[in-house]
């Protein structure tokens, strides 16, 4: 399986997450992740984009190749 575009960036709040998560707009506590991986041959087999609250979750990653 390859990975690419896994990208991990603190952002300010926007007004519609800050609500979400409980967080003053504005505030940079917001963390962004997106990726996709695919077979060798270019099957894709996950997307993914999450929204998360930093103060409270730390992203782990692990892949076997």
């Amino acid at each position: 399986m390859e990975v690419d575009g896994v990208t991990v960036e603190e952002r300010p709040a926007s007004e519609g997450v800050a609500h979400v998560l409980g967080l003053a707009h504005g505030e940079r506590y917001a963390f962004a992740s997106a990726g996709s991986c695919h077979t060798a041959d270019g099957r894709p087999v996950e997307v993914n984009e999450m929204t998360l609250d930093a103060a409270s979750y730390v992203l782990e990653y692990t892949f076997d190749s």
